[in-house]
């Protein structure tokens, strides 16, 4: 690939809080940390490396739970010496990891060829740059998806915002010119057709692959946020947006790219004005985040299958843009399908069998633990997390904590036929 940048044959590995991580992949994947420790070997990679014209990775794990898996890498850009022997360094093109679930185990040392050990807990280590680091990899784009009402309007708004308070996001997909979407690529809903009711009204996150439907490229995502469309004026009204200069915000067709300064000036003018409507987590979606773990998917889902995603995300954190609710990851939900497919874990039922190609892939996805009651959590998805059914899924949590997957499978085989 043109401009590609060339990778060195070591790179660095360490350790930071999720948080500073996740804010930097925000950021658009730069940032700057300090260390304690002295990263003079790193310093002399930095200038061998600019003198060959290559980057020299560096890698993440999340310093509360290094054996999670890491989680991000991007290049170091500098490396300064302070005077207390402290280390202050930059890096750019910070992106999280992708699939499938990488440990710091997997990481060679460079000196020994050795495997970094599990119970090493250093927040500075130099090692022979994996094969699993992708330059193809990048962060996540932002794109516009038109909703024209006067060609479509197949949506019970009502219920579908009702939805995604109860229940999380919305799953749906929409039509759309772009055939390179990744999983995590942020949306933008837009509302055109009728004069002076033009603008943003809702947003929410690529899901899975482009596939083809009725001869068209389709999108899958999930919507965090859709405005009702009898409330009024859009929540981001189009005469606001024409004041950004570089975006044609009337598109006929989805996946036009919002330009990456748009978008970051356009997320936090989003953030605000969504932060600000209390309907959207009034009443009883703050009383269900507090006793319901997971229904991470509305009763209408339906997902089409994903490309292998990037696992090991943070769950149960605050987005921004959709106010306060638990998060949930969805690569964390598709790595969990990739392993297990999309039959219920305890009963075996397809949706896809039982009802053919319109339910294909239809399921829960069923976290072990509380993700609302848990705090911010990094769940293996496969150890912690489960294709369930809605009503084996309903089971589950009839108690708290759930029970376990090997409880319900107990429960069948000693239940009357």
């Amino acid at each position: 690939m043109e401009n590609t940048p060339l990778l060195t044959d070591t790179c660095i590995y360490t350790i930071k809080d999720y948080a500073d991580i996740k804010q930097a992949i925000a950021a658009g994947g730069t940032g700057k940390f300090t260390e304690k420790k002295a990263w003079r070997t790193a310093e002399r990679l930095l200038k061998a490396a600019a003198k060959e014209g290559r980057k020299v990775p560096i890698i993440f794990a999340d310093a509360a739970h290094t054996n999670d898996g890491l989680l991000a890498w991007g290049y170091l850009d500098s490396v300064k010496l302070g005077p207390g022997q402290g280390t202050r360094y930059s890096f750019s093109s910070l992106r999280s990891m992708g699939h499938p679930y990488h440990y710091k185990h997997e990481l060679l040392l460079k000196r020994t060829s050795v495997p970094i050990d599990v119970g090493f807990i250093r927040p500075y280590a130099i090692c022979q740059t994996p094969n699993f680091l992708s330059v193809e990899d990048l962060p996540p784009r932002s794109l516009l998806y038109p909703w024209n009402l006067k060609r479509w309007n197949g949506w019970d708004i009502t219920e579908v915002k009702r939805s995604i308070r109860e229940h999380g996001p919305y799953q749906t997909r929409w039509t759309s010119e772009r055939r390179n979407v990744s999983l995590g690529d942020r949306v933008f809903i837009i509302r055109l057709g009728e004069p002076g009711k033009k603008g943003i009204v809702g947003s929410g996150w690529i899901t899975g692959p482009t596939f083809v439907s009725n001869g068209e490229l389709v999108n899958p995502m999930e919507l965090d946020v859709l405005q009702d469309i009898d409330s009024g004026d859009p929540y981001l009204h189009f005469d606001d947006l024409k004041k950004f200069d570089g975006m044609h915000w009337s598109p006929q067709r989805g996946g036009a790219e919002i330009p990456t300064k748009i978008a970051k000036k356009l997320e936090e003018l989003w953030s605000d004005i969504v932060r600000s409507d209390r309907t959207l987590y009034e009443g009883k979606s703050v009383r269900r985040r507090a006793d319901d773990d997971d229904s991470d998917i509305s009763a209408n889902e339906l997902v089409s299958p994903g490309k292998p995603a990037a696992i090991g995300g943070l769950e149960g954190g605050l987005r921004s843009v959709t106010v306060t609710r638990a998060e949930r990851n969805p690569k964390n939900r598709q790595a969990c399908l990739d392993h297990y497919g999309y039959e219920c874990l305890v009963c075996k039922f397809d949706f896809g069998q039982m009802f053919g190609a319109n339910a294909k892939n239809y399921i829960h996805v069923h976290h072990h633990n509380l993700v609302a009651t848990s705090g911010e959590i990094v769940p293996h998805p496969v150890n912690d997390m489960s294709p369930l059914c809605p009503n084996c899924h309903a089971v589950a949590h009839l108690k708290r904590p759930p029970y376990t997957i090997a409880e319900l499978k107990a429960m069948r085989s000693t239940s009357p036929e």
